[in-house]
């Protein structure tokens, strides 16, 4: 797909992801937790915790290309599947 001033652009595109509200970014293969030390590769079927307070960063399989014109705006949220009593997620990793 070709990107111009005024498009958003979503690479690679997986009809599947597309939802009434949105799309759903997949689950890259690295995560980085604030309180951990560098990064870890993660795979389908893996899990992490993330405690309260803490954060992560997480690739993602799509390359995404924001209009520069400003026209359209993104937000990005979790798909929590699970929040114990704690305080704490845990986040099943599904690709």
């Amino acid at each position: 797909m070709e990107y111009s001033e005024d498009s958003l652009t979503i690479s690679p595109y997986f009809e599947d992801s597309l939802t009434p509200v949105g799309y759903d970014l997949r689950i890259g293969g690295i995560i980085a937790i604030s309180d951990e030390p560098g990064r870890k590769k993660i795979g389908e079927g893996d899990s992490f915790l993330l405690f309260s307070g803490s954060t992560a960063l997480i690739t993602t399989l799509e390359n995404i290309e924001m209009p520069k014109t400003r026209l359209i705006s993104g937000l990005v949220e979790s798909k929590v599947t699970k929040v114990a009593q704690t305080g704490s997620l845990v986040r099943d990793i599904a690709m």
